[in-house]
C-alpha cells in the first residue's frame, strides 16, 4: 500500500510539473492551498545570433516556479572578439585637395602639383595610424612624390605632379598592397604658356660716357659691378663698339652684338646706371627720391648643360647652389602686400625680371626672364631689403646673390620632398631690434666676406665695418619644415618652422623640404663707410645699429620637373652638387 501511495504521489508531481494541480487532492492532505491555475510567461532575453542561442516561452504552473526560473534564468554566452585593427579597403577614403586647399578637384596643370589625401580606416570605421605601406597604381601623365603621415590628423599625404597630358584616370589607391575600394577622377591639362616677358636692356648711347675706366685687355673677362656701358677698343680709343652689359662681358669681339672691324686691344667701362624711384615714405636719412641701379635683363631661355652636375658624395648631407644678379628694385612685396607698389619698404629682388607687386607663382613660372644660372627653368624670386648709406641716401649697389639648396643640420636628406608650387617662406622679422637667430641653425648673421677664418667666424647681428675690397655679407636661413596644408599662412611664417637641434621636423610641421640660405653680399669701395649703412626696413631708432631688421623672401618659380630632378639627383642620393648641378650629369649654367 505504500508503495502504491509513492508511486501516486510521483505521478501527481509529474503531473503538477505540466502545469496540472488539483486542489481539491492538496487540501484533502492538509497542504496550504497553492494558486491554482497560475500561468505565468517568462521570455529569456534573445541572444545575439552568432552565439546560437534563440528567444524561448516558458510556462509554470505556480509562482513558485516562474520566481525560482526568474533567478536560475541562462545567460548569452559571450560573442568572440571583435578585431578591429585592419586596413579595409570598403571604409578608407581618398581625396585630391589643391594648392590653396580649398577642397577636391579633378584636373591638374603639366608642371603643376596636387595633393592626395588618404585616410585608413578599419572595417568600422576607426581610423588608423601609421605604419601603413600606401602607393598609387600607375597612371598616364602623373609623377608621384613620397607619401608622409600627419600625426595630427591621421591622414597620408603625398604630392602628384603634372608630366604630361593626359585624359580623365581613375586614380587608384593601395594600403598594404590592398586596393581600395574609392576612386578620384584625374586629369592631368596641357599648360597654355604665355610668351616670357623680355626686358629690353637699358641702351645708352656711348656718346654722354664721358668718364670710362680700363677693365682687361681683350681675351679676358671684364668684370665689374651692376649694368655699365662697355666699350670694345683699340689702342687710341679712336675706333671702338659700345654694349650695355650687367656684371661682367667678355671683352673679345664675340661678346659684342656690334662687330668690331679694327683690331682691338682693350676694354673699359662707364658709370653704374641708375634710374629715380619716388620713395613712399622717407625717413632716417631716406632720400624723397631713390636712384636705383638699373638690374640685369636676365636670360629668356632655358639654360641647362649635360656632363657634370654633382662633385661627390657627402654622406648624411646634401646641397646645390646657384648665383643670381640684380633683377629689379622696388617698394613691392607680392606676399606681404599684393597688388600695392607703395606700402612695402624698398627691397632688391633677385631671380625673376618681371617681378612686381601682383606676382604670383604661377606668375613666376610662366613668364620673366631670369637671372639666375639655369634661366628660365629658375625664375624663382629671392628679394631682400635694399642697403643705403644714411649719410647722402645713396643706394650701395649689390654683387652676385649665391642661393643654397641644402639638406639641413643633421636632417637626412634621403627624405627631402620637393618643394610645393604656390609656397611661400618668409625668413627674419623686419621689427626686430635685436640680434635674430636659432641655435644651432643661425636665422640670419652679418659678415665680412674676406675677414672671415671659417663659416661661423665673427658673425654679428648687425651690419660690419669691413675695409675696402672687402664684401660685407648679410646670410638669411629659411625653415625647411612645411605643414603639409597651407602655402602660406596669415602671418606668413606659421606654416613653416625649423628642425630641431637633433635634425627632426615638429609633428605639427612634418614635411621636410629643402632649406634655403639666401647670401647677399655688397662691395666695399674707396670712400665707402659701413658704418653709416642701414637697411631701408631698419625703422627704428638711428642710435641703434643697422641690419637688426634683416629678412628675406622667397617665392617659388621653379620648374617643375628641374626641382624634381634636383631632389632626386643631389638630395636623396647625398651628393654635393657644386655650383648649378642638379645630379644626375646635369646642370644649370
Amino acid at each position: 500500500m505504500v508503495r502504491r501511495l509513492r508511486w501516486f504521489y510521483l505521478a501527481m508531481a509529474a503531473v503538477a510539473a505540466m502545469g496540472l494541480v488539483f486542489a481539491p487532492f492538496a487540501v484533502a492532505h492538509g497542504q496550504t492551498p497553492r494558486a491554482t491555475q497560475i500561468r505565468t510567461i517568462v521570455r529569456d532575453q534573445a541572444c545575439p545570433p552568432a552565439t546560437g542561442w534563440i528567444a524561448r516561452d516558458t510556462t509554470y504552473a505556480t509562482s513558485t516556479q516562474a520566481t525560482t526560473a526568474a533567478r536560475t534564468k541562462l545567460v548569452c554566452p559571450a560573442l568572440p572578439p571583435v578585431v578591429d585593427s585592419a586596413p579595409s579597403a570598403a571604409t578608407s577614403t581618398l581625396a585630391l585637395y589643391t594648392k590653396n586647399y580649398s577642397g577636391p578637384t579633378d584636373s591638374v596643370l603639366v608642371g603643376d602639383t596636387i595633393g592626395l589625401i588618404v585616410t585608413v580606416k578599419t572595417a568600422l570605421g576607426v581610423v588608423l595610424g601609421n605604419g601603413k605601406t600606401i602607393s598609387v597604381d600607375a597612371m598616364p601623365g602623373v609623377a608621384v612624390a613620397t607619401w608622409f603621415f600627419d600625426a595630427t590628423s591621421s591622414r597620408y599625404f603625398v604630392i602628384l605632379t603634372g608630366t604630361a597630358a593626359a585624359p580623365t584616370t581613375a586614380l587608384r589607391v593601395r594600403v598594404n598592397g590592398v586596393l581600395l575600394s574609392a576612386s578620384v577622377p584625374l586629369r592631368v591639362v596641357a599648360l597654355v604658356t604665355t610668351p616670357p616677358v623680355v626686358v629690353p636692356p637699358v641702351v645708352t648711347p656711348p656718346g654722354p660716357v664721358t668718364q670710362w675706366t680700363f677693365c682687361s685687355t681683350t681675351g679676358a673677362m671684364c668684370d665689374f659691378t651692376g649694368s655699365r656701358v662697355v666699350r670694345l677698343a683699340n689702342a687710341d680709343n679712336s675706333q671702338f663698339v659700345t654694349q650695355v652689359a650687367y656684371a661682367n662681358i667678355p671683352c673679345a669681339g664675340y661678346g659684342f652684338t656690334t662687330p668690331s672691324n679694327f683690331a682691338a686691344t682693350h676694354c673699359d667701362y662707364g658709370p653704374i646706371q641708375y634710374v629715380p624711384l619716388t620713395n613712399p615714405h622717407p625717413m632716417n636719412g631716406q632720400p624723397a627720391v631713390w636712384q636705383v641701379p638699373v638690374g640685369s635683363s636676365g636670360n629668356s631661355a632655358q639654360r641647362l648643360g649635360t656632363g657634370a652636375g654633382q662633385s661627390g658624395s657627402t654622406p648624411g648631407e646634401a646641397s646645390t647652389r646657384f648665383t643670381c644678379q640684380l633683377a629689379t628694385m622696388a617698394h613691392v612685396d607680392p606676399i606681404v602686400f599684393p597688388g600695392d607698389s607703395t606700402s612695402s619698404h624698398l627691397h632688391m629682388q633677385f631671380g625673376n625680371t618681371g617681378f612686381s607687386a601682383y606676382s604670383t607663382s604661377a606668375t613666376l613660372l610662366n613668364s620673366g626672364n631670369s637671372t639666375c644660372l639655369g634661366g628660365t627653368l629658375n625664375r624663382t624670386a629671392y628679394w631682400v631689403p635694399a642697403l643705403y648709406d644714411t649719410k647722402d641716401g645713396h643706394i650701395i649697389v649689390p654683387e652676385a646673390a649665391f642661393v643654397y639648396y641644402k639638406s639641413g643640420y643633421l636632417v637626412d636628406p634621403t627624405k627631402t620632398q620637393p618643394m610645393p608650387n604656390g609656397l611661400h617662406i618668409i625668413a627674419g622679422n623686419k621689427n626686430s631690434t635685436t640680434w635674430q637667430y636659432v641655435d644651432p641653425t643661425y636665422i640670419l648673421f652679418w659678415q665680412c666676406e674676406e675677414g672671415q677664418t671659417s663659416p661661423t667666424a665673427s658673425l654679428i647681428g648687425t651690419i660690419p665695418t669691413c675695409a675696402a675690397g672687402d664684401v660685407v655679407r648679410l646670410v638669411v636661413g629659411f625653415p625647411q619644415c612645411w605643414n603639409g596644408k597651407d602655402l602660406d599662412a596669415p602671418d606668413h611664417q606659421s606654416h613653416m618652422a625649423y628642425a630641431s637641434r637633433a635634425g627632426v621636423c615638429p609633428s605639427t610641421h612634418p614635411v621636410q623640404v629643402p632649406t634655403i640660405s639666401e647670401i647677399f653680399r655688397w662691395k666695399v669701395l674707396p670712400g665707402d663707410t659701413p658704418a653709416t649703412w642701414r637697411l631701408t626696413s631698419d625703422m627704428y631708432s638711428m642710435s641703434l645699429p643697422g641690419g637688426l631688421s634683416a629678412h628675406a623672401d622667397w617665392m617659388t618659380g621653379w620648374d617643375p620637373a628641374t626641382q624634381l630632378q634636383l631632389i632626386t639627383g643631389c638630395f636623396r642620393t647625398q651628393l654635393d652638387c657644386g655650383v648649378g648641378g642638379i645630379g644626375n650629369g646635369k646642370y644649370l649654367y
